[in-house]
């Protein structure tokens, strides 16, 4: 699947660069947000799959399906993920109104009807798969339960619940509400094409009916920087930054330490120089 592959910067996090330290550096991410009342197509994100039922928004969420199986509905973002080198954080709340599950569905491993995405450069993968009562993460292509596609049940039609993924050299947690449910190691390179962060409806095999407010992901530094959320990362950036820092404006604290100065500035022109 093709997806827009420019880099974008849609919002910052602040960090420290190292324990103690006063200073701190900015936090790339890439988001969806439903309360700005638009698609996912609309903020950077490409789509893939059928598209009936149409997805919408209403009322701050993005309202996904039913789909059957057979059919998918998946929004994402080409990104230059490298798993050895990269932390990367995916963020996301979720209620399920409907999403089937199997241990062995198509005859090929477990699936669910919802899915998030993510692989890197080198084509190691991690699917999480999303049923109304199930939750696995998997790092190969067949998806059997086991260690590296462990499986744990929880209700997820009765609320929306908050999923935090962490994925780096060392392999994948997965945080549901604050509560770490399950861990997977590394996997193979060359399970997937392409490095991607995506969401919604993967599976040909389950179908799904989904309620959702918002997704992140972390992006990896050598990206680019949307400051004016055009999902383009270019000149115009550099000028509509420059504006916002004479201006004085809240935006130009680039790197959130609560002062506008001149190493906003120089933090600014250092991702903006980093092509991805």
């Amino acid at each position: 699947m093709g997806w827009n592959a420019t880099c974008v910067r849609l919002g910052i996090a602040a960090v420290a660069i190292a324990a103690g330290s006063a200073f701190a550096q900015p936090v790339l991410y890439l988001d969806f947000d439903a309360g700005r009342g638009t698609l996912p197509t609309s903020q950077c994100w490409g789509f893939s799959g059928d598209s009936s039922p149409a997805p919408t928004i209403s009322n701050g969420e993005l309202l996904m399906g039913p789909t059957s199986a057979g059919q998918s509905q998946l929004f994402g973002h080409t990104l230059l993920f490298d798993f050895q080198r990269d932390h990367i954080v995916c963020e996301w709340d979720l209620q399920v109104v409907s999403s089937g599950y199997s241990s062995a569905s198509c005859g090929n491993g477990q699936r669910a009807g919802w899915y998030v995405v993510i692989s890197d450069n080198a084509g190691r993968l991690v699917y999480c798969g999303i049923g109304s009562n199930q939750v696995f993460l998997t790092n190969n292509g067949p998806a059997f339960v086991g260690t590296h596609a462990p499986v744990t049940t929880q209700n997820f039609t009765d609320a929306f619940h908050a999923f935090r993924l962490e994925v780096s050299s060392a392999g994948s947690v997965l945080f549901v509400d604050g509560i770490q449910r399950l861990t997977m190691p590394m996997g193979s390179t060359g399970v997937i094409a392409q490095g991607q962060a995506s969401f919604g409806d993967a599976s040909v095999c389950q179908g799904s009916q989904t309620r959702m407010h918002r997704f992140r992901v972390s992006l990896p530094p050598q990206c680019g920087v949307d400051f004016n959320r055009d999902c383009v990362s270019d000149f115009f950036d550099y000028l509509d930054f420059v504006d916002a820092f004479s201006a004085q404006q809240p935006n130009a604290d680039f790197n959130e330490d609560g002062v506008i100065d001149f190493f906003d500035y120089l933090d600014f022109v250092d991702l903006m120089s980093r092509d991805c």
